[in-house]
């Protein structure tokens, strides 16, 4: 076996080495991500965070206009809207 061909040989083991690790890193990343999900936001954190009151915009009734829940220690949010 030739000298380039042991360099090239170790390089190729480095990158499978390097991208396997890279695969159970994001496994165990998306593990805790679903793990996260699991606990969902209670009505009072949601109710909490509404703000100002206002006409909606075809002008036939009233509706929060913004909410901020930044300060409620929350991992991520998803929205459903149906």
């Amino acid at each position: 076996m030739s000298g380039s061909q042991i360099l090239k040989d170790t390089f190729y083991r480095e990158k499978l080495l390097s991208l396997s690790t890279t695969e159970q890193s994001l496994n165990v990343e998306k593990k805790k991500l679903r793990e996260l999900s699991k606990s969902p936001i209670d009505p009072e954190t949601i109710v909490s965070g509404l703000s100002s009151l206002g006409k909606t915009a075809d002008g036939t009734s009233y509706s929060y206009l913004s909410i901020d829940i930044s300060n409620k220690d929350l991992f991520s949010i998803m929205v459903f809207i149906s």
